[in-house]
């Protein structure tokens, strides 16, 4: 029996060890690291570390003006972006798990956006705000396209418009395995008593709501 067991732990050790080393030297210790030097006074060079406590999270929330304005913007940011991202991604699962003739040739479009790396998505959107919006104004005379797009706080929070555009095909697919698998049995159950499928698929799909809004959520806040 003891052999069994230890035979057993190896067994975890040799499949899990590995994984559970890394996670702990490139998540774990950073993270303490981290805390602990949030509550210091050091500039990274020196060996002279100050220690402060909690006077640095007092400090940023009670006299640091920037702070509260960005941590004010990254909540409208990620408010917006996933209420927005979740709409726009079940709006096209809803309608591409219908029998259209071009669906899958829709879904493939719809979903290269979340293929695209972040620096070339940087680029992308960078030469649109800047250069297109830019000609269009000048082309048009229409203020709208002058405005500083990426240069002002107020103009440059609609680039929630590229978080979405990223990730709305990335839950589309989420969403499109939700729809799919919703029970046959449900729907006969739903025609049987007079309810059409909108009527129960968002409720069928709730459970993909918390657990699939991880990665978007995620991305929002590291806005801050």
């Amino acid at each position: 029996m003891n052999q069994r067991k230890s035979a057993q732990l190896l067994q975890q050790l040799v499949f899990i060890g590995p994984m559970a080393l890394f996670f702990v030297l490139i998540m774990v210790i950073p993270f303490l690291l981290g805390l602990y030097y949030s509550m210091t006074n050091w500039d990274g060079v020196s060996e002279n570390v100050q220690w402060l406590g909690l006077g640095n999270y007092v400090h940023i929330f009670r006299d640091d003006p920037d702070f509260r304005n960005a941590f004010w913007f990254t909540v409208r940011f990620t408010v917006c972006g996933v209420i927005l991202t979740n709409l726009i991604g079940f709006s096209l699962a809803y309608v591409l798990t219908k029998p259209l003739r071009t669906r899958n040739a829709l879904r493939t479009v719809f979903f290269m956006p979340n293929m695209i790396g972040g620096l070339l998505l940087g680029f992308i959107w960078q030469f649109i705000f800047v250069r297109g919006f830019s000609a269009v104004g000048e082309a048009t005379g229409l203020s709208l396209f002058k405005l500083p797009w990426l240069g002002d706080g107020p103009t440059a929070f609609w680039g929630t418009i590229v978080f979405v555009w990223q990730y709305a095909g990335y839950l589309m697919v989420i969403y499109i395995s939700s729809l799919n698998n919703v029970p046959h049995a449900l729907i006969e159950s739903a025609q049987i008593d007079g309810a059409s499928r909108r009527h129960f698929t968002p409720g069928s799909s709730a459970a993909y709501y918390a657990s699939r809004n991880r990665l978007p959520l995620s991305g929002d806040i590291l806005v801050l």
